[in-house]
């Protein structure tokens, strides 16, 4: 069965009850096939075949059936991030090139702007307001179904934005296999046994975690609630009223979680906590699992595998092995191999040596977008390039060390540090900069940059506003703290080494 097949299955087998379901919204089985498939008859009749659909929106109930409807309809999928400035949502747009761009009440002016600065002339849909709409998410679901056609395998289904070398976006390539097979393993990679349980997801569309989740739930028939701006009082409140029973958080918003006091709440039905982006501590394991959830879940899943070629383990059997730290193992349609990173892929690491974490699983994605030699460089023969380093313990469980590039991942956003160098570069008064992640108790990193000025020191609130302002940075890239050093590390060869600058955690 196709993606779109198992979700048509899941939502009939939902019937009245509900399905997709948010603060506004609540949209039963019924109605979710109804409007996913009236949406993907009006892509039919009003897009080019292969055209793109493209999300600016917050996650939703709303979103989520118009997700699935471009998918029926075979139209490819990408999440715009909400946080990202006019402009560079503009060049998005352009490098995309969709059909079509969804947006809601909450992002209807951010979409006009790109859109007027962009060259490329989407087609404006609206999920909840007519402002800036050319057409209604209720008048284009209203359309009548006719007979779609079944997208083959290899057919590009979605889009995944993800952060290059460069920091241009990268734009990972997946088909319609890779989203079956990412559904159909994940079920067993999120403990998914049966349609009577429900997830709370607090993740927003533009993130690969997005599908990682609502692939294997949704697909399943399980009822997915989707939280809007996290706040740990709030989400422990709709576990409680909701009878929540799957949740997933990074560490840093469990942390805030565990803070808030859940005992005052019944969490009775929460049967598994998941933890991602990194390991949780030995801690944080124990604190979860005596006042979370009996079960802590955690797993090593990138853009570019996604759950059918997922690394997972149990965060208590780990804890209680002495291997808090580990990921776990690979699932069992999934092959992991540690290589020497400027190596090929048959340049295997000794065991327990330190190396490239390679990835082959049936959920892989085909390449990146727009982007031959990246693909070329990065899946080879089947097998992912991670671009992370980590060891592969004589149990088959795997360690993750860290980055082989400069990838710094702060409360569960990886931003690409070279990046925000360059912007910082940009500025007269900066002659060089490093930046890295530190260590940091809520967020995992915290980004921190190093700079080495020209003639008088500027400011940190200078340097802040020229990157909000002048390069239009996103937030949460704009360093935490900048430090005015009279020199930057370097290694044998001259190159900037970042590592001497990484501090210890405490």
């Amino acid at each position: 069965m196709t993606v779109t097949e198992l979700f048509i299955e899941a939502a009939r087998r939902k019937g009245r009850q509900p399905f997709l379901v948010d603060d506004r919204h609540e949209i039963s089985g019924d109605d979710a096939w109804r409007q996913a498939s009236g949406f993907a008859a009006w892509l039919e009749g009003n897009c080019e075949a292969g055209a793109g659909v493209v999300f600016l929106c917050p996650a939703s109930a709303r979103h989520a059936v118009a997700w699935f409807g471009a998918l029926i309809a075979s139209r490819p999928v990408s999440g715009l991030h909400v946080r990202e400035p006019p402009a560079s949502l503009a060049a998005t747009i352009d490098w995309l090139a969709p059909a079509v761009l969804v947006f809601d009440d909450a992002t209807a002016a951010l979409a006009a702007e790109a859109v007027d600065l962009a060259s490329s002339t989407p087609t404006m849909v609206g999920l909840a307001t007519a402002e800036a709409a050319e057409i209604t998410f209720d008048e284009a679901s209203s359309h009548d179904v006719f007979a779609l056609a079944t997208p083959a395998p290899n057919d590009v289904a979605a889009i995944i934005l993800s952060s290059g070398t460069t920091g241009e976006p990268k734009g990972v390539v997946h088909t319609h296999h890779s989203l079956t097979q990412a559904a159909v393993h994940g079920r067993r990679h999120f403990h998914v046994s049966s349609a009577d349980k429900s997830l709370l997801l607090y993740l927003q569309p533009s993130f690969a975690g997005w599908a990682v989740f609502v692939l294997p739930c949704a697909t399943a028939g399980m009822t997915v609630r989707f939280g809007q701006s996290f706040d740990p009082a709030r989400f422990l409140q709709q576990c409680q009223d909701h009878r929540i029973t799957h949740a997933p958080l990074v560490p840093t918003t469990w942390r805030m979680t565990l803070a808030a006091g859940p005992e005052d709440y019944d969490l009775t039905s929460l049967d598994v906590a998941f933890v991602g982006g990194e390991a949780p501590t030995s801690d944080d394991v124990a604190q979860l699992t005596t006042r979370i959830a009996p079960t802590v879940s955690l797993s090593y899943v990138a853009s570019e595998t996604l759950t059918g070629s997922a690394v997972s383990g149990d965060a208590r059997q780990l804890d209680e092995a002495g291997k808090t730290g580990s990921m776990g193992r690979p699932g069992h349609a999934t092959e992991v191999r540690i290589v020497d990173p400027d190596g090929g892929v048959d340049h295997t690491a000794a065991a327990g040596e330190i190396g490239e974490i390679l990835v082959r699983g049936p959920s892989n994605a085909a390449g990146y977008w727009k982007n031959p030699e990246l693909t070329a460089r990065r899946f080879v023969d089947g097998w992912w390039r991670s671009g992370d380093l980590g060891v592969l313990d004589a149990d088959g469980d795997l360690w993750v060390q860290g980055r082989h590039d400069n990838v710094i991942n702060t409360g569960g956003i990886k931003v690409h540090g070279e990046e925000v160098e360059n912007a910082l570069l940009a500025h007269p008064a900066v002659s060089s900069c490093a930046v890295v992640g530190q260590p940091d108790a809520t967020y995992g990193r915290r980004i921190e940059a190093y700079v080495l000025p020209v003639g008088e020191p500027p400011a940190p609130d200078v340097l802040d506003r020229f990157l909000r302002e002048d390069r239009a940075l996103a937030g949460f890239k704009v360093p935490k703290a900048f430090h005015i050093v009279d020199e930057l590390p370097t290694g044998a060869t001259g190159k900037l080494y970042r590592r001497a600058l990484i501090r210890d955690a405490d």
